[in-house]
């Protein structure tokens, strides 16, 4: 039985708004980055949506981060059927929705709410190209890194 504890949380914010909170899961708590993308223990990351999100906007918005961080040409297309399969999983999320991303050391493996599952995607690479874009050197978003990196407090306590 794997034991896994609560690294860090982030809010992802765009202008204003409160899109989601996301809690990163892991074996053995870290604030770098580079150990937890190359490490092979499990790692849960969770979403939660605190606004509707599009289908279409969920999909623009990986394609752009994909595009961006797959690396070399050949990279790129040896990744892109991990891509569409996981593009396939696309729907419309609604506020207070669950999205869970497990990652083993062969896979990672996507739930919407703990009841929707999806087939795994037997790609090592593509869930560390999905954890950079989260919370690697190069994510897309400073403070939702900070967060989940556990070196910034989303809230204080009271």
């Amino acid at each position: 039985n794997i034991q896994i504890e609560l690294n860090g949380v982030g809010l992802k914010r765009v202008f204003i708004f409160n899109v989601f909170y996301a809690g990163l899961y892991l074996e053995d708590s870290t604030d770098d980055a580079d150990v937890i993308i190359q490490s092979n223990e499990h790692k849960v990351g969770v979403i939660h949506a605190v606004r509707n999100i599009e289908k279409k906007r969920l999909v623009d918005l990986w394609n752009d981060e994909f595009d961006r961080l797959c690396g070399t040409e050949d990279e790129c297309k040896a990744l892109q059927p991990y891509h569409d399969e996981f593009l396939s999983y696309a729907r419309d999320v609604k506020k207070d929705e669950r999205l869970y991303l497990i990652s083993f050391p062969d896979r990672f493996e996507f739930e919407v709410n703990q009841d929707e599952t999806f087939d795994p995607i037997y790609s090592p690479e593509y869930g560390k190209l999905l954890q950079n874009s989260l919370f690697g050197p190069d994510a897309a978003d400073a403070e939702l890194k900070k967060g989940l990196l556990g070196q910034k407090k989303v809230c204080k306590a009271s």
